[in-house]
């Protein structure tokens, strides 16, 4: 069984976040780092769908978007899965003062916009397939006023562990990366 990490728009922005304080201190750490990551997408252990690339959009993750578009996974083939998705994970609350426009409108950006039900269709996929399959999110439970559940409550619904950032780099890859901190007085 393999090992599939399937990665949120969310949390590819906090790692160029989290790690932006070394790109200013020649970046050696941040490289180093990104090099690893970049060598688990190409091993296809950390995936990428074409969804989560879209979502990127800010200046600051335009390089690691270009070194990384041409190993995208593509969801085109799970769009027929996209509209059960839908309805099932509606927040009822928010379905009910929606009218029919702003409903089907809603629909839509999921079905071509939005990455949330993709990536969750690509874990039921993998997880089809006997990997074993984490989606990484830095989504909490806490609600945004979003017609659909967030990512956290979607996984915990159909049993698709989700974790985050952290989890990924301090957990997940804790025997190959040694993080070191020097404090200079």
């Amino acid at each position: 069984m393999s090992r599939k990490l399937i990665i949120d728009s969310s949390s590819i922005i906090n790692f160029i976040k989290y790690h932006c304080f070394d790109k200013h201190e020649k970046g050696v750490i941040y490289n180093k780092l990104e090099t690893f990551i970049l060598s688990r997408i190409k091993k296809e252990e950390i995936i990428i769908i074409d969804k989560v690339l879209k979502e990127l959009r800010s200046p600051e993750t335009r390089d690691f978007k270009d070194k990384i578009k041409q190993y995208r996974y593509n969801t085109e083939h799970l769009l027929d899965k996209i509209e059960p998705l839908f309805e099932d994970n509606l927040v009822q609350i928010y379905a009910k003062n929606c009218d029919e426009w702003e409903l089907e409108s809603q629909r839509s950006q999921y079905s071509s916009i939005y990455a949330d039900l993709y990536l969750i269709a690509v874990c039921e996929e993998f997880e089809k397939q006997n990997n074993e399959v984490i989606l990484i999110s830095e989504e909490v439970i806490s609600s945004d006023n979003k017609i659909v559940e967030k990512i956290p409550t979607i996984c915990e619904r159909k049993e698709i562990e989700c974790r985050n950032l952290p989890y990924l780099l301090f957990t997940i890859f804790k025997n190959e990366l040694i993080f070191d901190l020097e404090v200079k007085n």
